[in-house]
C-alpha cells in the first residue's frame, strides 16, 4: 500500500500534511471564508460543472458535520493550495497560492477542484481508497512519458540516445515502488520492477546498490552519475518541472496520495488548479489512472 511523504524535498521540506491544533489553524481562518460560503458558491453553479466527482462531492459537502472537517485558511508560507491535518482528521484549502484573501475571489470551478483535491487525498491517506504496489506499473508508464517529454531532446532520448530509455524506466520503476510503497533497495526490488520494466539490472545492480531509491535527491543524482541524463541536477529536473508542469504538479513526484489526487484534479474541466492538458503525455495510463480513483466517488 502507499506510504505517506512526511516532507517534500523539491519543495524544501515543505510539510506534505500538518499536524497542528485546532486553535492553531483556526488563527489563519476568517469566518467569511467558510466551508458553507463556498459550497453555495459552487452549489449556485453546479450545472456547469461537468465531473464524475460532482454527485458525490456535492452531497457530502451538504452534511453539516462533513463541513467541519474542511477548513479554507489562509498559510502566507505554506505553497500548496491543498493539504490535510491528521490530528483533527481536517481537510484544508489554502488560499494563499490563489493570491486571494477571500474565498469568493476563487474561480468556482478551481473551488470545486480544490474540495476534490481535499476530498481525494484524505480519502487515500485514510485508507478508503487502497492503493496497490501493482499500480506501480501505471505510474511509473505515465511518468516515464513526462520524463522523456521534458528531458527527451536535451539527452537525446528522441534520437541517438534512445537506447537509455529501458534504464531510465527501470531506474524509475525502482524509485516509484521505493519511494511511494516502501520496498527496501534491493534486489527484490529489482525483480518486482522486472515484468513491467524489463532490464538487466545485473549490469548495474552493485552501482544501484549504493543509492537511496525512496528519496527523489538520490533517484536524479543517480540519473546523473549512470549517464541516463548526464548531468541533471536537482535544480535542473525542479525548473523544467516549474517551467512547464507548474507547482502544483511538483508533489506528484514525491508522494503517492499526491499523485492521485493530482491526476483527479487535473481532469475537472475548466479548472487550472493543476495543468488540464496534462493528460496528453500518456492518454491511456492518465485513463487508467483516473480509473482507480473513480472507486471512491
Amino acid at each position: 500500500m502507499l506510504i505517506l511523504k512526511k516532507k517534500f524535498d523539491l519543495l524544501k521540506n515543505v510539510d506534505n500534511i500538518l499536524n497542528q491544533s485546532l486553535d492553531s489553524l483556526k488563527q489563519y481562518y476568517n469566518e467569511e471564508n467558510s466551508t458553507k460560503h463556498a459550497m453555495s458558491i459552487i452549489n449556485v453553479n453546479q450545472r456547469n460543472i461537468k465531473h464524475f466527482s460532482k454527485k458525490r462531492i456535492l452531497s457530502y459537502f451538504s452534511e453539516e458535520e462533513n463541513m467541519k472537517k474542511l477548513m479554507i485558511l489562509n498559510f502566507e508560507k505554506y505553497l500548496l493550495h491543498t493539504t490535510y491535518e491528521e490530528k483533527n482528521d481536517i481537510m484544508i484549502v489554502n488560499l494563499r497560492p490563489f493570491d486571494v484573501s477571500d474565498v469568493s475571489r476563487i474561480y468556482y470551478l478551481n473551488l470545486y477542484a480544490s474540495f476534490v483535491y481535499a476530498y481525494t487525498f484524505r480519502q487515500i491517506i485514510n485508507g478508503k481508497l487502497k492503493i496497490k504496489d501493482e499500480y506501480a506499473k501505471n505510474i511509473t508508464n505515465y511518468l516515464l512519458s513526462i520524463m522523456v517529454r521534458l528531458f527527451g531532446k536535451e539527452y537525446g532520448l528522441l534520437g541517438i540516445y534512445s537506447s537509455k530509455i529501458p534504464h531510465l524506466k527501470f531506474s524509475l520503476g525502482c524509485y516509484i515502488l521505493s519511494s511511494f510503497f516502501g520496498y527496501n533497495n534491493d534486489r527484490r526490488l529489482y525483480q518486482k520492477v522486472m515484468p513491467f520494466s524489463p532490464f538487466d539490472f545485473k549490469l548495474v545492480e552493485e552501482e544501484m546498490s549504493k543509492y537511496d531509491f525512496s528519496n527523489i535527491n538520490d533517484f536524479i543524482r543517480y540519473l546523473s552519475e549512470s549517464n541516463i541524463l548526464p548531468g541533471l541536477t536537482r535544480y535542473s529536473f525542479s525548473s523544467k518541472v516549474l517551467r512547464f508542469l507548474s507547482l502544483g504538479f511538483f508533489p506528484a513526484f514525491e508522494d503517492g496520495a499526491r499523485f492521485f489526487s493530482i491526476i483527479t484534479t487535473s481532469s475537472i474541466p475548466g479548472s487550472n488548479v493543476i495543468p488540464p492538458f496534462i493528460y496528453k503525455y500518456n492518454e491511456t495510463e492518465y485513463r487508467n489512472i483516473l480509473s482507480i480513483v473513480e472507486g471512491i466517488y
